[in-house]
């Protein structure tokens, strides 16, 4: 018994602190809590769908980040066949200059088929972290006798390969951006729900708060109240019970003083003939005696 006791005192010290920290977290109402609610769930779900959104964006910016790089390794490496073939370095130094026109280029290097390097221009101060492009320098040639009109097999021989250095600060302009966006869409996202979800319990809560002033006013002896019930379609419902049960309530104590007036003249009356047989009495009493002497 002493045990039930225990438990029964430990449940009642637990639910009581609960609501004093809902109450001290302003959550000790229906419409704070559907707020929150909905505030909570709503963050989490756009959050999570934007973290989601964002990692696969970013992924697929970064392979078009490098497969951009990857093709120009290759356009660099097609148009320096001629040069690495002939050893011309002005030809090569003049495609290695406009590769490093195009943004986030930071270096082109240029070297042979057995490694030796040829030709390498950067930019005065390179960024500190980049990625490599490569693509090999490949001559293709006819064989002995054979001419381009005709359907022959061309040799394929490795000249050389080039490199592009090229910088990520592109890349990390493209992720900021995109988390940015991401953000921005996720917040968007959480406050039009919330903001719809307040709506809903201002709502639901404003016609409570109409019941809660018409059952004062009632207690208070004001039997003429009566409440609005909102614009929703279950509070006009419970509203127009409520007011029913006030117009019954109304009827009944009508009806309760027109009972008690009517007990309370049949009581005068009664009082009445009750006096009046009283003063019968006495008058008859005097009228018997002179008529007996």
């Amino acid at each position: 018994m002493s045990t039930l006791r225990g438990t029964g005192i430990k449940d009642q010290l637990t639910r009581q602190a609960g609501r004093g920290l809902f109450r001290r977290a302003g959550l000790n109402s229906i419409q704070a809590r559907l707020t929150f609610i909905a505030l909570f769930f709503i963050v989490a779900t756009a959050l999570t769908m934007g973290g989601a959104g964002y990692r696969f964006m970013v992924q697929f910016e970064s392979e078009r980040f490098r497969d951009h790089f990857s093709l120009l390794a290759s356009y660099l490496a097609g148009s320096a066949e001629l040069g690495v073939l002939l050893g011309n370095e002005q030809i090569l130094a003049a495609l290695c200059d406009g590769m490093l026109k195009i943004d986030d280029v930071q270096w082109v290097q240029i070297v042979d088929r057995s490694g030796n390097l040829i030709l390498r221009r950067s930019h005065p101060v390179p960024a500190r972290e980049w990625g490599v492009a490569e693509a090999p320098v490949m001559s293709r040639s006819l064989a002995e006798g054979e001419s381009l009109y005709t359907s022959a097999e061309t040799t394929v021989k490795e000249l050389g390969r080039v490199a592009v250095g090229y910088s990520l600060g592109g890349l990390d302009r493209i992720k900021r951006q995109f988390a940015q966006r991401f953000v921005f869409i996720s917040l968007l996202l959480s406050l039009a729900p919330v903001a719809m979800y307040w709506g809903l319990s201002r709502a639901i809560n404003a016609p409570l708060r109409d019941l809660v002033a018409v059952a004062k006013e009632v207690s208070r002896g004001h039997m003429d109240v009566r409440a609005a019930g909102g614009s929703l379609r279950e509070s006009r419902a419970l509203a127009g019970a409520i007011n029913e049960m006030l117009d019954a309530l109304e009827t009944k104590r009508r009806e309760l003083d027109e009972a008690n007036a009517a007990m309370a003249r049949q009581q005068a009356l009664a009082e009445v003939g009750k006096f009046s047989m009283i003063v019968a009495h006495e008058i008859k009493n005097p009228l018997a005696i002179i008529k007996g002497s």
